[in-house]
């Protein structure tokens, strides 16, 4: 037997009836059309934003402050560690390229890259544990790639390579 229909108006009688045979139709929420903001007119799903979504913009604010800044010459808390990365880079780039009698204890690894790479090879992702066949595969040629022929096209009497 139905005692409420979808759209109709709830007595206080059959909500005290509901009640106490402890049947709970009623849900309660907002459905939202539009959203008003400033004077303009949003969809809903202008609200279906994320954690990642926020932290995407920031960074993208980020990044264009510190762009910003660096263009007019200005330092700040975005360039600061820019401007860190690139003086240990211009460090290293001078003690591992020229022959000097300096260095620092964090270009020892680079350096000792440098000086043999190959001791490095097992490292990199060679994917299993026997090093003899990384360095079978790394001494092996590779295979000689077939030369496509050229074909002769013309067009309006000039004559192309392709």
């Amino acid at each position: 037997m139905h005692l409420i229909t979808m759209g109709d108006r709830v007595t206080p009688g059959q909500a005290d009836l509901l009640q106490k045979l402890d049947i709970k139709p009623f849900t309660y929420g907002l459905h939202i059309d539009m959203v008003f903001d400033s004077g303009s007119l949003f969809t809903p799903n202008i609200l279906d934003i994320s954690d990642g979504d926020i932290i995407y913009a920031f960074t993208q604010g980020a990044r264009n402050l510190a762009a910003v800044s660096f263009a007019v010459g200005i330092a700040n808390a975005a360039t600061v560690p820019h401007s860190i990365r690139d003086a240990v880079k211009a460090m290293l780039s001078v003690v591992c390229n020229d022959d000097v009698s300096f260095t620092f204890a964090q270009a020892s690894e680079v350096q000792a890259y440098l000086a043999d790479p190959s001791a490095f090879a097992s490292a990199s992702g060679g994917g299993g544990g026997d090093d003899g066949a990384v360095a079978e595969e790394a001494a092996a040629e590779p295979e000689p790639e077939e030369e496509e022929e050229e074909v002769q096209v013309s067009f309006g009497g000039e004559d192309a390579a392709w």
